[in-house]
């Protein structure tokens, strides 16, 4: 009688059709790996990432999640986080590269992913925070205006810049990436409408303070 096929086989035939762009016979035999095995870590994994690659979000993070519940390991927590900031959970995203850091306090990668999360919903001082954990002060700043400028908010950007270069003169990147930024002709639109923009702010806290403004009609 023929031996029984190990459930690696079908996860290493898995792989083999995936890199070869055949993804239902990858998700057949991922699939098979899973019926032997269900909770064969190698066999979730592969299909986290296949559904991944194909973006099927919902069954990507369902995988994950069954592959954390068989092995809780950091890398899994940070592919999960990243799965669920493409699905707009920011909260659960938050949560997952938490726990991905909690398991690798040191890791510059996803204290960075925590940062990006942080930045994209307005929370730079504290992705900074969470960047000087791992590295000095003005590298951090630097990072964050990298982020920024990713996202082409300049003038955060060159907010984060001048930070950078207060705590450390001598970074070159910040002191190119700021070159560039002041080069760009858009920036000095972009940041005379954030500067107008926080005068405006201001006048409008301290009108309130005040009191009432009375219009004369």
């Amino acid at each position: 009688m023929p031996s029984e096929i190990l459930p690696e086989v079908f996860v290493t035939n898995g792989q083999l059709f995936e890199s070869q762009g055949n993804y239902t016979k990858a998700l057949d035999n991922y699939s098979k790996a899973l019926e032997k095995e269900p909770a064969n870590e190698a066999a979730l994994l592969s299909t986290a990432s296949l559904y991944l690659r194909q973006g099927h979000l919902e069954q990507a993070n369902e995988f994950f999640t069954k592959a954390i519940s068989v092995n809780p390991r950091a890398e899994t927590f940070n592919e999960l986080a990243l799965v669920q900031q493409k699905q707009g959970l920011h909260a659960d995203a938050q949560a997952s590269i938490g726990q991905a850091i909690a398991r690798a306090p040191q890791s510059l990668l996803y204290r960075n992913n925590l940062a990006n999360m942080l930045v994209s919903v307005g929370r730079s001082d504290e992705a900074v925070k969470q960047l000087e954990q791992v590295l000095a002060p003005a590298q951090a700043n630097y990072n964050v205006a990298c982020l920024h400028f990713s996202n082409n908010n300049l003038a955060a950007a060159q907010q984060h810049l001048q930070i950078a270069l207060q705590a450390d003169p001598n970074l070159v990147d910040a002191r190119q990436l700021m070159d560039r930024i002041v080069s760009n002709p858009t920036t000095k639109t972009a940041i005379a409408a954030y500067q107008n923009a926080a005068e405006v702010y201001r006048a409008v806290g301290q009108s309130s303070a005040a009191g009432p403004v009375t219009t004369i009609r």
